[in-house]
């Protein structure tokens, strides 16, 4: 018979046991504020160009002989302590996003352009281009990546300024860039306004607009109780021998009134503005049926306009 033995080795339980100490850097960084904050090379010179190159050089506090205790380097950095915990956090593989004042976001760029942290500075592009920033802190935004060579983040945030007024307004990150590069932004503005304008030409009838005939013309069953069939005008093809379509006066009226708004607000959404619709549903206010789908007709249509709003801006390029 075989016997079974069985070894039980003592160990105290977890929660009994000490933590185990974390390893110390063997250099240490002095922030401006008066910090001392040791940090492994290895961890820094893998990040850092600057600090790659700096560590390959002899250090001048290094023993000439052996020694039993080694003073550490000691690299004085101009930035404060608040500034080095982020950037550290990115140098030990952070896997959280962001979500820091923007001032932090200037100043932690600053400081991986400084020290040529590629990987750092990619990390905050792409926070940049998360909503909460590049969408409601706009101009901020572009001066910023201009201000740091993010050209996608700052094509992003030219676009969300066109929601700014004409003006832009003001923002201290604008001290950051050049008087061209924000002379380029407005001029981004106005191209953008005047290819939207050009998008919607509508003499002679775009094809676009003969597609949507059934959105600007008549409801197909009304009687014409009401006369909501006369204030119509009839569009011809360009030989005048064929009636294309019918539109609503009122229409026209919308296009030019939707030309002047996109000079101040070149968008897709002022298409859909309620003053401009309300006067074309108003038109028809008087006609039981045809009241029933002018409310619908003239969101559809307005989508449709706002569409061609977007294809013509989106082909506007930023020139940085």
């Amino acid at each position: 018979m075989r016997r079974r033995f069985s070894v039980l080795l003592k160990t105290s339980p977890v929660e009994d046991q000490p933590p185990r100490p974390l390893p110390k850097g063997d250099v240490i960084l002095r922030t401006s504020d008066g910090a001392s904050i040791e940090v492994d090379k290895c961890i820094l010179a893998n990040v850092s160009l600057i600090f790659a190159d700096m560590f390959a050089l002899p250090c001048a506090c290094a023993p000439a002989g052996p020694s039993v205790s080694e003073e550490k380097q000691t690299v004085d950095v101009s930035e404060p302590k608040a500034v080095w915990a982020e950037l550290l956090g990115f140098c030990y593989l952070r896997t959280d996003e962001l979500c820091l004042p923007l001032d932090t976001v200037r100043a932690l760029l600053a400081a991986a352009d400084k020290y040529q942290m590629r990987a750092v500075t990619q990390w905050l592009r792409r926070t940049l281009l998360r909503p909460e920033y590049v969408t409601r802190q706009t101009l901020r935004v572009y001066a910023l990546a201009c201000a740091f060579g993010l050209e996608d983040v700052a094509r992003v945030a030219a676009r969300g300024c066109l929601e700014l007024p004409q003006d832009i307004g003001k923002a201290q990150e604008l001290e950051l860039i050049s008087a061209l590069q924000y002379t380029r932004l407005l001029d981004y503005r106005k191209q953008c306004a005047a290819a939207a304008v050009r998008a919607l030409v509508v003499q002679p009838v775009p094809t676009w607009m003969v597609a949507s005939a059934k959105l600007l013309g008549p409801c197909e069953t009304c009687l014409d109780t009401f006369g909501c069939k006369t204030g119509l005008v009839a569009i011809r093809n360009t030989t005048r021998t064929k009636v294309l379509m019918k539109v609503r006066t009122t229409w026209f009226t919308y296009f030019e009134e939707l030309a002047k708004l996109l000079k101040i607000c070149p968008l897709p959404h002022v298409a859909r503005e309620p003053l401009l619709l309300g006067a074309v549903i108003a038109s028809v206010n008087g006609c039981v049926q045809c009241k029933l789908h002018a409310l619908e007709q003239a969101i559809n249509f307005a989508d449709v306009v706002g569409a061609r709003i977007d294809a013509a801006i989106t082909k506007v390029q930023l020139e940085l």
